[in-house]
């Protein structure tokens, strides 16, 4: 539920407080970037919510390396499914 709550939150800045609330934050994101948030923070809840069922009281644990390794989940499901189809 906080990943939906924090996408409403994105979705509901205007361009000045979202440029404000990004300076804030640990890592700064370029124009594009931050032209996107919005439609990116909505549609990671809604994959998660709706499209793989994880409900709103799962816990989700995100994490950008594992032993030293960079994840990248969209890569790695990509790669997961080209080696599954039959």
């Amino acid at each position: 539920s906080e990943i939906g709550e924090g996408a409403k939150k994105i979705c509901t800045l205007t361009w000045t407080e979202l440029q404000e609330y990004d300076k804030n934050q640990e890592e700064q994101h370029d124009e594009h970037s931050l032209k996107q948030m919005c439609f990116r923070s909505m549609f990671v809840y809604h994959l998660l919510a709706d499209g793989w069922g994880f409900g709103d009281q799962y816990t989700l644990n995100a994490v950008d390396v594992i032993n030293g390794q960079k994840l990248g989940w969209a890569l790695g499901c990509m790669l997961y499914e080209i080696n599954t189809c039959k």
